[in-house]
């Protein structure tokens, strides 16, 4: 789930609502022992490239805009530059919808080690109206990147590659984790938000690492919960970011946004998943290459051909 930007909003504040368009397949390059992905039922997804549906593609853009959606999110269930015909597919389709922002949420590693296939891609991505490339990340340092998505591999350039994603004109978002052992205290988190600055990175999100109820993966579960920070802590970090930051956004799902310290470093505080005790409101539509949409990562949208009401609007059939 995207974060919406702080500046240029004018008087009109962002309804904080993304259509997330999944690339690819379940296949990864990395080796994220959180991984939500695996956690979280797989819609009929596997190894396996599917086709996007183009007919239910066009249906998932039409009820976004119904439901005054404007940012599109390009992810996976894996890792989306794994497949770059996908993102290129999706670009050129959303072209027509006019969405406000179109975004790609990915760990980048490929611009890093296959820089000369994806430079040109990057390029051409851009010129088709991709703005904003999020990575994802758990702390400021690369070793401790690698502990967690590369494991025994080497990481990349982390400031080298948002250096480069500049220089093709992308805004950068650093989407990092909340993990204890990383980014796990209030003085953590100025490093985050000061290795921010210093790489003029436009945004950054501090996402809550949370556990599904019912998992797919016990393993992954039983690790999330056992590495999850602490509600003091967090309720220490949000203090604190009330306390040095202007706060110039809250969203439904329970995101904060605000411009921290003198240099107003755009940093969202937000959560992992929707908390449905809060909010029946739609945070995201979710479309499969297959045509499924659904509304929550941890929900299935039921037997095939039911009928799935979002706010009296019918997804599926």
């Amino acid at each position: 789930m995207a974060c919406p930007a702080a500046r240029n909003w004018g008087a009109k504040m962002p309804n904080g609502k993304t259509l997330s368009l999944i690339a690819g397949t379940t296949v990864c390059n990395a080796r994220c022992d959180f991984c939500i992905s695996k956690t979280t039922p797989f819609q009929g997804m596997g190894p396996k490239l599917d086709q996007i549906n183009r007919e239910r593609l066009e249906h998932a853009c039409g009820l976004a805009k119904k439901l005054g959606i404007q940012t599109v999110l390009i992810t996976s269930k894996g890792e989306p530059t794994i497949y770059p015909e996908h993102i290129s597919t999706y670009l050129l389709h959303v072209q027509k919808h006019k969405f406000s922002s179109v975004e790609l949420q990915t760990n980048a590693i490929l611009f890093g080690t296959k820089a000369e296939q994806y430079d040109k891609l990057l390029a051409q991505w851009h010129a088709d109206g991709l703005g904003l490339i999020a990575i994802s990340i758990v702390h400021y340092e690369g070793e401790k990147n690698r502990s967690i998505y590369t494991k025994i591999n080497p990481y990349m350039d982390l400031p080298a590659i948002i250096a480069k994603l500049h220089g093709f004109g992308y805004k950068v978002r650093l989407s990092c984790t909340l993990v204890r052992g990383y980014v796990d205290s209030i003085d953590e988190a100025r490093r985050m938000i000061q290795f921010a600055i210093q790489n003029k990175v436009e945004q950054l999100t501090l996402r809550r690492m949370e556990a599904v109820d019912v998992s797919e993966n016990e393993d992954v579960s039983s690790w999330t919960r056992s590495h999850m920070l602490a509600p003091e802590t967090l309720a220490a970090l949000r203090s604190h970011l009330d306390e040095n930051g202007k706060l110039v956004g809250e969203f439904f799902y329970g995101a904060r946004l605000y411009e921290y310290g003198e240099s107003s470093q755009n940093v969202c505080l937000t959560t992992g998943l929707t908390d449905k005790i809060l909010t029946d409101d739609v945070r995201q539509l979710i479309f499969f290459p297959s045509g499924r949409i659904i509304t929550d990562w941890r929900y299935d949208s039921g037997k095939e051909g039911e009928l799935v009401q979002i706010s009296g609007i019918k997804t599926e059939g």
